[in-house]
């Protein structure tokens, strides 16, 4: 297959883990992922199989929260399907049986150097770090200090928003908007806090000049992930 694709057998519908969306969705990401030759990543060897990483970029790759993430990757831990090693740098991901997953899945020697380049770029994610490719979900960790001023902004911001429900969530959608900016359907959005109010006025304003109950809110959570980008006015993005 020259490691264009990556296989899935229908053995997968009776996987314990195949209801959690989240674990599924993060272990077919992971599979994706994963490396299908041999290389290296800042003087490191990464195996076939395995793919540099972070909870972050994960969590922006599959526009999952971050616990979220973390909650899926001990799913699959704690079942032998994934292991991880972490550096103060990154973290080295390895889905356990890739060769028994993707047997056959080898680069041919006997293809042209014409043929063999689209796939190195396609599928060696070791090499995306090319000069000039932009990763879009690469982000610094946030320091202590800034992390103390985002609760204190977010629970301001909280406040303010009648339906109290999906608080932890929604905090993680928040950190992303206000901080690197968050990936949204391929689009990454940054707000400010005053963005961020205004839109949630203009949303609990039109549901007062409905007569809409509480119970019909959003969850913070659910306004949070994409409907405030409904709401930013002339000013959003």
């Amino acid at each position: 297959m020259g490691g264009d694709y990556i296989k899935v057998s229908r053995s997968l519908l009776d996987w314990e883990w195949y209801r959690d969306i989240n674990t599924k969705v993060l272990f077919l990401h992971m599979l994706l992922k994963a490396n299908w030759k041999d290389g290296r990543f800042e003087g490191t060897t990464v195996p076939r199989g395995s793919f540099v990483s972070s909870v972050r970029k994960l969590a922006c790759e599959t526009e999952l929260t971050e616990r979220e993430i973390r909650t899926a990757i001990s799913h699959l831990k704690t079942t032998g399907e994934v292991t991880s090693k972490t550096t103060n740098k990154y973290s080295v991901f390895t889905v356990v049986n890739y060769d028994l997953y993707q047997s056959g899945d080898t680069q041919s020697d006997t293809q042209t150097t014409n043929e063999r380049q689209p796939n190195d770029i396609l599928t060696t994610t070791i090499e995306e770090k090319k000069e000039g490719k932009k990763d879009i979900c690469t982000s610094e960790p946030v320091p202590s200090d800034m992390e103390e001023q985002l609760q204190k902004d977010f629970g301001i911001i909280y406040a303010k928003y009648p339906k109290k429900r999906g608080r932890s969530r929604a905090f993680e959608y928040y950190r992303g908007y206000v901080t690197t900016g968050r990936l949204v359907n391929r689009k990454r959005y940054r707000l400010t806090n005053r963005q961020i109010y205004q839109a949630i006025a203009a949303y609990v304003l039109e549901r007062e000049e409905e007569g809409a109950e509480l119970k019909y809110y959003q969850d913070f959570s659910t306004f949070m992930n994409k409907t405030i980008l409904d709401y930013l006015g002339d000013d959003g993005e």
